[in-house]
């Protein structure tokens, strides 16, 4: 048998979109060579078999907003309390992640970027790093600390400049002084730039655009919508967002933050192709109902609630405060709550945010000579089998 080649014998196939024909997918060391027949498939000789008949087969899952798990946000920052949260939604399907950091101080930002460095070659889904903050509107913080929130100044973001290549994605509100030198000079080592916990008018999110900002956070979450100056009615935050064909943008898949006819309404406007689903997952993702701190452990407090099952604050339980999923549970979700395929819902948990960090050239799809990231689902679309690199993660019973 060459162990070199592996041939994934699947009947319902999604690479995201819905593959008719060839259905077997031939994988050489750890990427995809191609797809095949399955009468094409038999005649490949040597090759291991790996039979994922009777399951839903697709590329496996990009979270490019992901706090934590079991109890460890990343923020945290030790190796201990990433590897947990990474290796959870790993084996729930995320074989991409960003470890996302809520709003903290500068040596904490700084932790976070040299341990996941440091870990990236032992864990697989590790892709780098998300800023969620702290550089936010301070009408508009969430559930961060307030106390945390601050404008980005050069003398502090400069120091963060050694970790520009692991600093993958950075959520900012752009009207903020010192915001446009922060985009323009992280855009140009690749960073990208989203806005959120914002408070910027139309003129101020077009000139972010033009200096580089290109996707937008939690939509429908901690931001604003038209409001009058003078009595006429301007865009706010949502509205911008929705007008411009430059900017992509995330909902957080738990059905809970954005109710599923609203999904589809950002759908309508932006697609799949500039659609993500995000987990945005608390520390309680994997753990019961309780008290949990959002961010580092002397973060904000929050509660995980069991029905709904969602993160609030615990002093005003109408405010939502991240979500209690793994991405792969948004697959389940938003299939129950809209009247989106499948297909449009894999590619939004899949390639659209792969596209949105620049990774897809080798993540997010099903296509020859890309990694050999595959997700298998029961057909109530629970996690059976993950691959990475097209070999085997988990084999989950769930």
């Amino acid at each position: 048998m060459n162990r070199s080649l592996k041939i994934f014998r699947c009947t319902e196939l999604y690479t995201p979109a819905l593959e008719v024909e060839r259905t077997c997918i031939l994988v050489e060391n750890s990427r995809i060579r191609e797809l095949l027949t399955p009468s094409e498939a038999m005649r490949i000789p040597n090759a291991e078999l790996i039979d994922l008949s009777g399951r839903l087969v697709g590329p496996g899952l990009v979270d490019i907003h992901c706090h934590g798990a079991m109890g460890s946000d990343f923020a945290d920052g030790s190796t201990e309390d990433i590897s947990i949260a990474a290796i959870h939604h790993l084996r729930k399907g995320t074989t991409t992640l960003l470890a996302t950091v809520g709003s903290c101080t500068l040596p904490e930002m700084q932790q976070v970027c040299t341990t996941t460095r440091s870990l990236m070659k032992k864990i697989p889904n590790l892709a780098g790093v998300h800023l969620e903050g702290p550089y936010f509107s301070l009408k508009w913080f969430g559930c961060h600390l307030r106390e945390m929130i601050r404008n980005p100044e050069r003398e502090e973001w400069s120091q963060l400049e050694p970790h520009g290549d692991l600093i993958r994605l950075v959520t900012l509100a752009p009207e903020l002084p010192g915001a446009l030198e922060f985009i323009r000079h992280f855009t140009r080592g690749g960073t990208v730039f989203s806005i959120g916990h914002s408070n910027a008018g139309w003129e101020e999110i077009q000139a972010s655009i033009d200096a580089g900002l290109s996707h937008s956070t939690h939509y429908f979450c901690a931001m604003p919508t038209a409001h009058r100056i003078n009595r006429i009615l301007f865009p706010g935050v949502q509205e911008s967002i929705l007008m411009s064909d430059r900017m992509s943008t995330e909902i957080i898949g738990d059905g809970i933050h954005v109710g599923g006819r609203l999904v589809e309404f950002v759908y309508r406007f932006k697609g799949p192709q500039k659609t993500a689903l995000v987990s945005d997952a608390l520390r309680g993702v994997g753990c019961p109902p309780g008290d949990y701190a959002f961010g580092p452990r002397n973060g904000k407090l929050c509660r995980l609630l069991d029905k709904p099952r969602v993160g609030v604050v615990p002093d005003d339980p109408e405010k939502l405060a991240s979500s209690a999923i793994v991405l792969s549970d948004a697959l389940k979700i938003l299939g129950d709550e809209t009247k989106l395929p499948l297909s449009d819902l894999w590619e939004m948990a899949s390639l659209t945010p792969a596209r949105i960090l620049h990774v897809d050239k080798h993540k997010g799809s099903i296509a020859p000579g890309k990694d050999a990231d595959i997700l298998a689902l029961a057909p109530a679309r629970t996690v059976t089998e993950v691959f990475v690199g097209g070999k085997r993660v988990s084999d989950n019973k769930n």
